[in-house]
């Protein structure tokens, strides 16, 4: 399993955030015809370099990508208690997520914005950005 079908898994089995979101977990971009604006929804994608650590031995197994976790809701009090259930996911985690040894998961960056898409609706929307330590099998 790669590193985002398992972000993927781990989060649908995640019931606290479930609740909130439903099963709206997509890698880069959401479907076409999610209303944000009557749904949320959590989108992740690959946001820094993944460096590569070499040795005399050849490259490590080491990844160490940076992905940003976007939440989207209606109202700013729903996009914060979803965002409160990504980092209680995902803040300091270490262990094994879908078959990968994650060796640790920090949180670098947390903002909150509101998006306009039209037709007076607002979208709010907490951008969470993490580094990922784990091992490629």
């Amino acid at each position: 399993m790669d590193i985002e079908a398992a972000f993927t898994a781990y989060l649908l089995a995640r019931t606290g955030l479930t609740a909130l979101v439903g099963n709206r977990i997509y890698p880069d971009e959401t479907p076409q015809g999610v209303d944000l604006a009557r749904h949320t929804a959590v989108v992740y994608s690959q946001s820094g370099a993944d460096e590569k650590i070499h040795t005399h031995a050849g490259q490590n197994a080491l990844e160490q990508p940076a992905y940003q976790f976007t939440a989207y809701a209606p109202t700013r009090p729903q996009v914060k208690a979803i965002s409160a259930q990504l980092k209680d996911a995902l803040c300091d985690y270490s262990g094994t997520m879908g078959g990968l040894e994650v060796q640790y998961i920090r949180l670098d960056t947390e903002l909150y914005d509101t998006e306009h898409p039209g037709d007076g609706v607002t979208v709010s929307v907490c951008v969470l950005e993490f580094s990922i330590n784990y091992v490629r099998s």
